[in-house]
């Protein structure tokens, strides 16, 4: 049996000794409690490999939410920007509106101003030329607010070929 340990005796005769037997003193457990050992091994490495795996699929769903929470921060900023913008342009739109309807009313404004300052112009150049007194001119203004009469009917005295005038417009 000694001829199983060839590298033993071997070697311990390189260095002088010589080996008669050969003693095993290590623990040799029964075949079940060996069976019992080699599976709470292999459970405990089932154990870790899962608690790995979970950890690399917690790590996984973590990344992945972080990448959706990123993408729906940049959305809502896009959103946000985009809004501002619509709003901006909205109150730009406003301003130009409100300052293009200052502007022609105040060259309404204007243009009135000047049509009644040529108007009055006008009117007193009319009373100077004909030597009119301010209650003909008042007739002549009422008389061109109405408009024109639907009948006229004209006495004229104190000319020698009077005559009575009557005009009817329908």
């Amino acid at each position: 049996m000694i001829g199983v340990y060839q590298n033993l005796t071997t070697r311990a005769a390189g260095l002088g000794l010589h080996v008669s037997k050969v003693v095993f003193r290590g623990y040799m457990a029964p075949q079940r409690l060996q069976k019992m050992h080699d599976d709470a091994i292999e459970r405990r490495t089932k154990l870790v490999l899962e608690r790995e795996s979970e950890l690399q699929e917690q790590k996984l769903k973590d990344d992945r939410l972080a990448k959706e929470e990123e993408r729906e921060k940049v959305k809502r900023q896009m959103e946000r920007a985009q809004a501002e913008h619509t709003a901006q342009m909205k109150r730009e739109r406003f301003t130009a509106d409100m300052t293009e309807q200052r502007e022609t009313a105040e060259q309404k404004a204007w243009l009135q101003a000047a049509a009644n300052e040529a108007e009055l112009a006008h009117l007193q150049a009319t009373r100077e030329r004909l030597g009119l007194q301010g209650a003909d001119m008042a007739q002549i203004l009422v008389a061109r607010t109405q408009g024109a009469p639907a009948k006229l009917i004209q006495i004229t005295r104190g000319v020698p070929d009077s005559a009575v005038q009557i005009n009817e417009t329908a």
